[in-house]
């Protein structure tokens, strides 16, 4: 990013993670499962995450080593729809950015619940709010120039969706099924793809009906 982008002098990386008492991410359940076919094992599942890589473990609805007004951007990528206090996460963003501070955020909405599961084999995926809904929530905190867009199609999400399901089926068999099944996955993949692919030309974006949101604002 900084070599790239001249306005971007410094950033920090945050996620919240405690190794003794928690997994963070999902697929450190499949870690463990090496086979012959790993990398490419990796490559459908996910890789585990590198928590070397970023700078502050931070809990986003406390961000209390962050001084107010410290900040020009704020920015979070699929996270606010694992947060269990959406108001109290955003007023925290509101906090630390400098009038005029931009805070810009991706959020699913067609898609399938994903994340840590919590209990009874709930995952720790809470909202799915409309556009609306968002706008909403952001001019109650002061923010204002919303702009809420999307790069993902109605067919395009479904894609997606149907992606996830076979993967998890794929997850459920035996290793030794998996070696005969993966032909398989590796078809429909291509074939949800492609019909994707041509049902969005066809029909291109419609508003009503979006994969995911890309939110940006400013505080006032």
């Amino acid at each position: 990013m900084l070599s790239t982008n001249k306005d971007v002098t410094s950033y920090t990386a945050s996620d919240l993670f405690d190794q003794n008492t928690e997994t963070h991410y999902e697929f450190e359940n499949y870690k463990a499962k090496q086979t012959i076919l790993t990398n490419l094992y990796s490559a459908i599942m996910g890789r585990t995450v590198d928590y070397t890589r970023y700078d502050l473990s931070l809990d986003c609805r406390d961000l209390g080593g962050i001084p107010d007004q410290s900040l020009d951007t704020y920015f979070a990528s699929e996270v606010f729809e694992h947060v269990d206090n959406l108001d109290k996460a955003l007023a925290e963003a509101h906090r630390v950015l400098r009038p005029g501070g931009r805070l810009i955020f991706t959020v699913p909405f067609l898609y399938q619940e994903h994340g840590p599961q919590i209990e009874n084999g709930l995952n720790m995926d809470y909202w799915r709010h409309t556009r609306g809904g968002y706008y909403k929530i952001l001019s109650d905190l002061k923010f204002d120039d919303i702009t809420i867009f999307s790069c993902v199609s109605y067919p395009i999400s479904m894609t997606q969706v149907l992606a996830n399901q076979t993967i998890s089926k794929f997850r459920s068999q035996s290793r030794f099924t998996q070696l005969f099944t993966l032909p398989l996955i590796l078809t429909g993949f291509f074939l949800y793809n492609s019909l994707g692919l041509a049902l969005h030309l066809l029909l291109g974006k419609n508003d009503q009906s979006l994969g995911r949101f890309n939110i940006v604002c400013r505080k006032i």
